[in-house]
């Protein structure tokens, strides 16, 4: 019966599915754009294209970093799923999605927002010990790798003048590295807090935030209790883009734990953390540039069972928006925590103010139902064109909409059974995870197939309404 139930579902899968080409993913080259190629056809070669992945014969690029305005969107967000093994992007100014295949770039991935354009994803391939840092634009083009001059952690930044700073979890040591993997130069924070405040209170190093007036601030470890360094975050060091010592703030007396932060468009930082020094996630801050916290939100009510889950399971990004989203890792869902913008951009100062927040719940979305079920990394923010939250059916989902709604209704009942079976038993296999690949990356075709035909459409109702309820039978 189980092989049945199995045969069923993926006999459903491929009978939706018109047609299937790997050519149909975007594919991602490591060495660089082919000599006299031109993509995007816009009549400029990829090696000079600014935007090589987007047709853009003006090569607008107002902010000139050298990405031209096309690929250089400040208003995307972008989930990494490591199930499918893909990078959707979306594209919050026009609503339309587009997902592109990392399966060629090593593994166990992580992303962080670059500062100069899009996310910087970094690999591992384990076989041969070498981990990668990817910069991939917000059209989804890989503009350039590079290995690093030392193989760093988890914690890494892209900074405004294009360089890459990352620490050594088991030490002081922090490296800069330029975008084509040169070392350009190596500090030890922990002897910089030392001689600037005559004492040791420097533990393993603890996570990174790019600042968008330029520099960076870096924390010491702390509430991991695996590693001994449960307790509060006592410093927040500000570095220059060139690795110089600028200020070292003082926050013990908050008494807050920082353990996840990420950079803001509007200025200052945001950290995940706590406020009773453990390896746990309860709490969401808000620091401007200068480090004052300026708000702090128990995120504890929004997410559940957070009691029961440490920092590794937690993902955070921030958006243009002002949007900071927290997700969790392997998971489907995200929520964003808004702001408001207008009050956020003063006129000249450009910075965030302590007026801006708003204590309003987050809006939560689960991206499963775009194919999307086990969530690795983010980058950015949305804005509210994600489609149906778990608060609202009233906006249309852009992009890849599953067809099985599309067959039986968003409120069916039987679409839990459908994707309890999908993440239960299909994701366990490496047969089955290809399914899955297949029938979300050809979503669009699928439905665009039924929509031609409603005779297919009635069949594959049919087909479901007899499938769903038997592999939902435990």
């Amino acid at each position: 019966m189980k092989k049945f139930r199995a045969a069923a579902l993926v006999f459903c899968i491929f009978m939706l599915v018109p047609q299937y080409s790997r050519a149909d993913w975007t594919q991602l080259t490591l060495d660089g754009f082919a000599e006299n190629s031109d993509s995007d056809g816009d009549n400029i070669t990829d090696a000079s294209d600014n935007c090589p992945g987007v047709y853009n014969p003006d090569q607008a690029d107002n902010d000139t970093d050298g990405y031209g305005d096309v690929c250089d969107s400040s208003a995307a967000f972008a989930v990494l799923d490591t199930l499918l093994e893909s990078v959707t992007i979306f594209d919050n100014a026009t609503g339309s999605t587009n997902t592109v295949g990392i399966d060629t770039l090593a593994n166990w991935w992580t992303m962080r927002t670059a500062g100069d354009s899009g996310w910087l994803v970094k690999g591992c391939n384990y076989e041969k010990n070498i981990f990668t840092i990817w910069h991939m634009d917000t059209s989804g083009t890989i503009r350039g790798s590079m290995i690093p001059a030392t193989m760093g952690g988890i914690f890494y930044a892209g900074l405004r003048n294009g360089t890459i700073v990352q620490n050594d979890f088991y030490s002081g040591a922090l490296t800069q590295t330029s975008g084509d993997g040169i070392l350009l130069k190596t500090i030890d924070v922990r002897l910089d807090v030392e001689q600037a405040t005559e004492t040791r209170i420097w533990h393993n190093s603890g996570d990174i935030a790019s600042l968008s007036n330029g520099g960076f601030v870096v924390v010491p470890e702390s509430g991991r209790l695996s590693t001994g360094g449960a307790g509060d975050t006592p410093l927040l060091c500000f570095y220059s883009d060139n690795l110089t010592l600028q200020t070292i703030k003082d926050i013990s007396i908050l008494q807050r734990t920082l353990i996840n932060m990420v950079g803001m468009p509007q200025g200052g930082f945001v950290a995940l953390g706590n406020v009773d020094g453990s390896d746990h996630i309860t709490h969401l801050f808000y620091f401007d540039d200068n480090g004052t916290l300026l708000q702090d939100r128990d995120i504890a009510v929004d997410i559940p069972n957070t009691e029961n889950m440490n920092h590794r399971y937690f993902l955070l990004a921030a958006g243009s928006d002002g949007g900071v989203t927290v997700s969790l890792y392997s998971g489907s869902k995200i929520w964003v925590y808004q702001m408001d913008v207008q009050k956020a951009i003063a006129p000249t100062m450009h910075r965030v103010s302590l007026k801006t927040f708003t204590n309003l719940p987050p809006v939560q979305y689960d991206l499963s139902d775009m194919g999307i079920t086990s969530i690795g990394a983010i980058g950015g923010s949305p804005t509210g064109s994600m489609g149906p939250s778990l608060t609202t059916t009233t906006t249309t989902t852009p992009g890849r909409r599953c067809p099985a709604i599309k067959v039986l209704g968003v409120d069916n009942p039987e679409l839990e059974n459908l994707r309890d079976f999908r993440d239960s038993k299909l994701a366990n296999s490496a047969v089955g995870r290809k399914v899955i690949q297949i029938y979300y990356s050809n979503a669009e075709n699928i439905n665009a197939a039924l929509e031609r035909s409603p005779e297919l459409q009635a069949v594959a109702r049919r087909f479901l309404a007899v499938i769903a309820p038997m592999v939902g039978n435990k």
